[in-house]
């Protein structure tokens, strides 16, 4: 829907409600109060205001949707109940200021922000964006405090907290470009998060935080590599936090996946923060290749994924009651099978029996995330004997045999004995010392070659 010029409320109990989901746009004008206190205007929804004109809103507005001011100037003459004035508090809502636009409050006149609830995000983008009182003064200049989400791209944003020190206890992002230059100190609590782009290694190219004190981290950080125009180099280094006096005690510093796989490792001195770009930054875990079901010949059988995200901890499990699911652990189990891999992207069990068939996945665990592969099911297929390792063809679709004991096992056989490592090709590791029995031991030798002579005599 698109605003008019302007619209009169004349009675008090009039509401004019952008619900969620809907979208308002209004390039100019006023939306005024022709009567008496009480008409609103409450946004649950998209209010976006265009073009370079003034749009002035004479009666309360009340976000909790999204407010995208894209041109030109909003006036909030009505005030907000966004903003609390005893405590200096903003709260609710998403309010992006893009560039050559202003977001004026002016009800009431003096207001300041010194104080970001959460669940409340402000964007500034842009040189020219601005967020004003009545008398044009910076409405986060002396904010103190970040419980919610505070952005800041292509402009520098000053800051001089009241009580001298900006806490963040939510989360800011320093995009491009974007600089918060705080005169006094900058402190971020277990709770807080700071993320910078990085577009390139000279100043005006990645996000920075500037402090005259102290800058002193607790929490996480995040870094994005905007790409193109920038793509990272092994060693490439930009300093995100300065400071007379820095200190770091991240919990962990991740980077948004993309196609170089690289991520930044945190390098502090004494007055500045760096993030140097290391194949060692974790992201996100991004599976690449999902593990795929597959059917368990006694010989061996193996479930792998590939994922990208850095140094990754891997736990497979297997579905032991409908939707539950145990970890497992490398070791001989009550069957004989043996597991082989439980802590890494390759899960192998050899000599594995009905009783491990059914569903498996893999857990993969880094700082910045936790992610599980998808449930794929392992199928235990019956073997007629001992010698009957492959499909009639001897196949690598046909590898757990075809109750036919034939030339394509024994072929399959003599190639497997002759690599004599299990780890390269099990199927000749049939039997352990002295057993005629189907019980691999981990190792081809003669007793893997006179059971299988023997089987394949006795045939089917």
């Amino acid at each position: 829907m698109s605003g008019v010029n302007s619209w009169l409320f004349n009675s008090a109990s009039a509401i004019f409600n952008n619900l969620a989901g809907a979208s308002f746009t209004a390039s100019g004008g006023a939306i005024a109060n022709n009567c008496c206190g009480g008409p609103a205007f409450n946004n649950a929804g998209t209010f976006t205001k265009t073009g370079a004109g003034t749009l002035t809103i004479g009666i309360a507005f009340n976000n909790t949707g999204t407010l995208d001011l894209t041109g030109g100037t909003l006036g909030l003459s009505g005030g907000t109940s966004n903003y609390t004035a005893a405590t200096n508090t903003f709260s609710g809502g998403s309010w992006s200021i893009q560039q050559a636009t202003t977001l004026q409050i002016s009800n009431p006149a003096s207001i300041i922000i010194r104080t970001i609830a959460p669940a409340t995000s402000i964007v500034m983008a842009g040189s020219t964006s601005n967020f004003n009182n009545s008398v044009g003064a910076n409405v986060l200049a002396t904010l103190a405090t970040n419980n919610g989400t505070l952005s800041v791209a292509s402009r520098t944003l000053p800051i001089t907290p009241f009580g001298g020190t900006l806490t963040n206890n939510g989360r800011i992002t320093a995009r491009v470009g974007g600089t918060i230059a705080v005169t006094g100190g900058f402190a971020q609590t277990a709770g807080g998060t700071v993320k910078f782009e990085i577009g390139g290694l000279t100043p005006g190219q990645f996000g920075l935080i500037t402090a005259t004190t102290q800058a002193v981290l607790a929490g996480n950080g995040e870094a994005a590599f905007v790409s193109p125009p920038y793509t990272p180099v092994l060693g490439d280094s930009v300093a995100v936090i300065t400071a007379p006096l820095v200190s770091v005690t991240f919990t962990a510093v991740c980077t948004d996946q993309q196609a170089s796989n690289l991520g930044v490792v945190p390098v502090r001195t004494t007055s500045a923060l760096s993030y140097v770009v290391s194949p060692a930054g974790n992201s996100p875990v991004h599976v690449v290749t999902q593990p795929e079901n597959a059917a368990a010949c006694p010989a061996g059988v193996t479930l792998s994924v590939e994922a990208l995200g850095g140094e990754l901890a891997y736990r497979w499990q297997r579905e032991t009651a409908p939707n539950v699911y145990a970890n497992l652990t490398d070791g001989t189990l009550p069957s004989s099978a043996v597991i082989v891999g439980a802590d890494t992207d390759r899960l192998t069990l050899f000599g594995a029996t009905p009783a491990e068939g059914g569903r498996y996945r893999v857990f993969m665990t880094n700082s910045c995330s936790v992610t599980a592969s998808n449930t794929v099911t392992l199928t235990i297929p019956q073997r007629c004997s001992l010698a009957d390792i492959v499909g009639s063809n001897g196949g690598p679709n046909q590898v757990c045999g075809d109750s036919i004991v034939d030339g394509a096992d024994f072929i399959a056989f003599i190639n497997s004995f002759s690599v004599g490592d299990p780890a390269l090709d099990p199927l000749a590791d049939v039997a352990g010392g002295g057993n005629d029995g189907f019980q691999p031991d981990g190792i081809i030798d003669g007793n893997d070659f006179i059971a299988f002579i023997n089987a394949f005599a006795a045939g089917c």
